[in-house]
């Protein structure tokens, strides 16, 4: 038999997928909390990121990139340009296609999301070791 064999008859510990399910809502939820204070939805946060790292970029790539819908996408990019944290504009290399651009305002908001999601991780993290920590992230 498996050591880590767990008995279907053990019903007093949770299922790991539960408990996983659990600490990403948890997890999800302090996020969104600490975004909520700067003005950023949970999952805009990403398109920040991945624009102020990758540069402009068009709809479909960003949403290959964060593995959505590009309906989902489009949706959040006209609410952040409303928001003047990004601009459509055309592609220097084929003026046909349309890329997203972090404004100056998108990209001077950029520190305060990393630092939101540094608050967020402090708090979800706070029982843990740093070399727990570090277990637990190369696990997942």
């Amino acid at each position: 038999m498996n050591k880590y064999y767990i008995p279907a008859t053990e019903t007093d510990v949770p299922p790991l997928t539960d408990l996983l399910q659990d600490a990403a809502r948890l997890a999800k939820t302090k996020v969104a909390k600490h975004l909520d204070a700067i003005g950023i939805y949970a999952g805009q946060e990403k398109i920040f990121m991945t624009l102020a790292v990758e540069g402009a970029l068009p709809p479909g790539k960003i949403a290959t990139r964060l593995n959505v819908k590009p309906p989902t996408i489009t949706k959040t990019i006209i609410r952040l340009e409303e928001q003047g944290f990004v601009a459509r504009e055309n592609s220097d290399s084929d003026k046909r296609q349309v890329v997203v651009r972090l404004t100056d305002d998108g990209e001077a908001i950029v520190s305060r999301i990393l630092t939101a999601i540094r608050d967020a991780e402090k708090e979800i993290f706070d029982g843990l070791k740093k070399k727990e920590r570090r277990q637990l992230q190369e696990v997942l």
